[in-house]
This record gives C-alpha cells, sequence and structure tokens, in this order.
C-alpha cells in the first residue's frame, strides 16, 4: 500500500490527497474525503468528502427542547465540499475555509416506535493547521475548528408526538488524517 502512494505521489500533478475524517469512525461511521490543489492557485484547497455517523447524544441535548427525550441521529449520508484558503500558499499551514455540507439523516427515540428522516443543509466556516510532520513525504495531520450554520430542509416527523429540533448553530472541531500526492510540502 504504501509502495502504491509513494508512486502516485510521484505522478499527481496538481497535487491531489486522500483523507478520512477520525471523528466519524469513533462514531460508528465512515468517511473518505478527496482533495486538490491547483497549480494555478497555490492558495487554494478544495475538497469533496462523502461521510456518515451516529450523532453524539452530548450534541443533540445540546438543544434544549431535545434535552432527555432520548433522541438517537444517525447521519446515513452527508457530502461535504470545501474550500482552503492557505496564506502561506502550497497547502500547508493555517488555513481559512468554508464548507458546504449536506446532511440526510434518520432520527428515533428511545421506547417510541418509529423513526423520521430530514436532510440539513449546513454552511460551516474553518480554521485549521495542515502539518506535514515527514519531511519530503505526503502524510499530513490536519485539525480544525468551525461553526456551523444548520438549516432543516423540511421538517422531520413527529416520533412519539415530539419533532426533532436541529439547532441553529453547532460547533465543530475534527481532525483530518491523509497522504498528498505530489505538490509541495
Amino acid at each position: 500500500m504504501i509502495a502504491l502512494l509513494l508512486a502516485l505521489e510521484a505522478a499527481a500533478s496538481p497535487a491531489v490527497s486522500v483523507a478520512s475524517d477520525a471523528f466519524p469512525w469513533l462514531l460508528d461511521g465512515y468517511s473518505a474525503i478527496v482533495m486538490v490543489e491547483p497549480e494555478k492557485a497555490p492558495r487554494l484547497r478544495t475538497s469533496v468528502e462523502v461521510w456518515g455517523m451516529q450523532f453524539p447524544t452530548s450534541f443533540i441535548e445540546m438543544v434544549p427542547e431535545n434535552e432527555g427525550r432520548g433522541w438517537e441521529r444517525n447521519i446515513n449520508a452527508a457530502v461535504a465540499t470545501t474550500a482552503d484558503f492557505h496564506p502561506a500558499g502550497q497547502g500547508r499551514g493555517w488555513h481559512v475555509g468554508l464548507t458546504i455540507n449536506t446532511m440526510h439523516s434518520v432520527v428515533s427515540r428511545d421506547g417510541y416506535s418509529g423513526q423520521a428522516d430530514f436532510w440539513t443543509l449546513e454552511f460551516l466556516p474553518r480554521v485549521g493547521y495542515r502539518w506535514f510532520p515527514l519531511p519530503g513525504r505526503g502524510l499530513f495531520v490536519n485539525p480544525w475548528l468551525g461553526l456551523g450554520q444548520l438549516n432543516t430542509l423540511g421538517e422531520p416527523g413527529a416520533v412519539g408526538g415530539v419533532t426533532y429540533v436541529e439547532p441553529l448553530l453547532q460547533p465543530l472541531g475534527t481532525l483530518h488524517v491523509g497522504w498528498q500526492l505530489g505538490g509541495d510540502r
């Protein structure tokens, strides 16, 4: 596998990266990210991520209307597109960006039959730091923080006579780990 990554690394232009978000894997989920850094725009990095996960109860209960109601939420399909700006260039160091995230969720409640589903559109400004710990190699880690503004596209149906409430704003922090194929590090 490492030999394949090194061979692809030598051939890649513009810089292409593959990565994953660590957070969904910890919550019975998945994440796969492809990133591109155009040669003619060395301060820009764009990405597309497909992901899903069991949403943490602590986040659900941050909304007072959801607290103590036994909600469970599964984000079973999501697509996030991101554009990040790296002031230093070359897709490393500090960056600021914007993610537009579309999520399909299914919610249920402990002790009640039935479930409801809904779509959410999220606008997520973020700031992070992309670091290459092995000089000259493609391995990178990218911790970042953001504040998402959530827009429910249609209300979910009631479960047990109660409707799930999406927060207006949601803080988020996570860690992407990946490998850059080509480009400067």
